[in-house]
């Protein structure tokens, strides 16, 4: 768990544990279901979307944070995600915090 933000590659995972990636992805795809790399992908998603949501780190600071080469490769990653562009991402969770504490009139 303390990983992932930097170690985005099976590799490091299985050369922590002494196992091979094949061993390691076969072992988590039978115990949980999915692969190692869902798993990544999912804590770096929630990781992601909490920054951008309670932090002022601008994009590029949340894709150094965790882990992307640069704001583009981030970026794409999110969309993939998501559906939406980072961005798009904060700027929709602002305007929900501002009409759900704004009554109506």
């Amino acid at each position: 768990m303390e990983n992932y933000r930097q170690h985005h590659d099976i590799g490091f995972y299985a050369e922590s544990l002494h196992i091979s990636t094949t061993y390691l992805s076969r072992i988590v795809k039978h115990i949980t279901g999915h692969t190692v790399r869902f798993h990544i992908s999912e804590l770096l998603c929630a990781d992601a979307r909490k920054l951008l949501e309670c932090t002022d780190l601008d994009i590029k600071e949340v894709a150094e944070k965790l882990g992307f080469s640069d704001q583009s490769v981030f970026g794409k990653f999110f969309v993939k995600k998501t559906g939406i562009s980072p961005m798009k991402f904060r700027t929709q969770r602002e305007r929900d915090k501002k009409n759900y504490l704004l009554p109506d009139a």
